[in-house]
């Protein structure tokens, strides 16, 4: 009477009584948790904005966590392809922390700094041969 198949890195278990999906892979199911609280978070933005537009200040900070959380999501590991951060080297982890502390640190570097990196990349793309 069970009828179990996996499809998707899921488990599908039909019972008489319940039809519900298990994940079989822990990273998914964390992935999902993210997920779904950030669509929560952004969903009751959208209701405070709507029917309660003298609560502007916690439907702003709802956003920014609803946000934050989408792109943790984004960057997480999924079935096929490992985390975003995987590939990375410690170099490149430290090149990154200390952008970022001297962005904050001096804000006007930021300008140079973009031209800088538009500059270079467009000397270290990979053109195809044909």
């Amino acid at each position: 009477m069970h009828d179990i198949c996996a499809q998707n890195n899921a488990l599908l278990a039909r019972t008489p009584e319940r039809n519900f999906i298990v994940l079989e892979n822990p990273a998914s199911q964390k992935r999902l948790l993210v997920g779904s609280i950030a669509g929560g978070a952004f969903l009751v933005t959208l209701i405070l904005w709507i029917f309660f537009p003298d609560q502007s200040q916690t439907a702003g900070v709802l956003l920014r966590v609803a946000i934050t959380l989408g792109a943790l999501c984004l960057a997480m590991p999924s079935q096929h392809q490992p985390a975003a951060w995987a590939k990375m080297t410690p170099m490149g982890m430290i090149f990154l922390l200390g952008g970022i502390i001297l962005s904050v640190r001096y804000p006007w570097v930021l300008g140079p700094l973009f031209l800088l990196l538009g500059i270079l990349s467009l000397f270290s793309l990979r053109r195809q041969q044909k």
